[in-house]
């Protein structure tokens, strides 16, 4: 597992680098490109629906290995459920936000739906006791067994004893 942890917190953290960079490009020159692209100033809505989107899309793509892992250890269920739910979530709130606002009240409804579901909701289950030690993705220094790694993988650790939360049961 801690091989894996750290194959995860490596390549996410390269993933992170590499499209925050683009992100960050995106949002100092995208809104004159997609005015310039478009033709015309109406466009410039554009920007800020591409914008919501990419945002929301980062911190999923950034975990691309977390989710492999997931798949090779046959621990998917929950994250189709919550794929599941992201779509059922994403409809409820899109559509009377496109009715309003159109383009970008769907833009609004996908981020939302998706930062709930992909983001807050799986690095909830990722968190330990459940998985791993994803939440050291972005942190300065490497995973170690130093106080309380260790103890969260046999099962509990200051007075977190007991089952994991997650619907897998294990």
């Amino acid at each position: 597992m801690r091989t894996l942890d750290a194959l995860f917190t490596r390549v996410g953290r390269l993933q992170f680098i590499l499209l925050a960079g683009i992100f960050l490009g995106f949002v100092a020159i995208g809104q004159s490109f997609v005015v310039l692209w478009g033709g015309d100033e109406k466009f410039a809505v554009d920007y800020w629906t591409t914008l919501l989107l990419f945002f929301s899309c980062l911190w999923t793509n950034v975990q691309t290995v977390g989710i492999e892992i997931q798949r090779a250890k046959n621990m998917h269920k929950f994250r189709s459920l919550v794929y599941l739910g992201v779509a059922l979530g994403n409809a409820a709130i899109s559509i009377p936000l496109c009715i309003r606002w159109e383009g970008l009240g769907a833009a609004i409804g996908t981020a939302v739906a998706t930062l709930i579901g992909n983001v807050i909701l799986m690095n909830w289950y990722y968190y330990p006791p459940h998985r791993s030690e994803h939440p050291r993705l972005l942190a300065a220094h490497p995973p170690s067994d130093a106080g309380h790694g260790a103890a969260r993988r046999h099962g509990g650790a200051a007075g977190r004893e007991g089952t994991p939360r997650h619907p897998t049961g294990s």
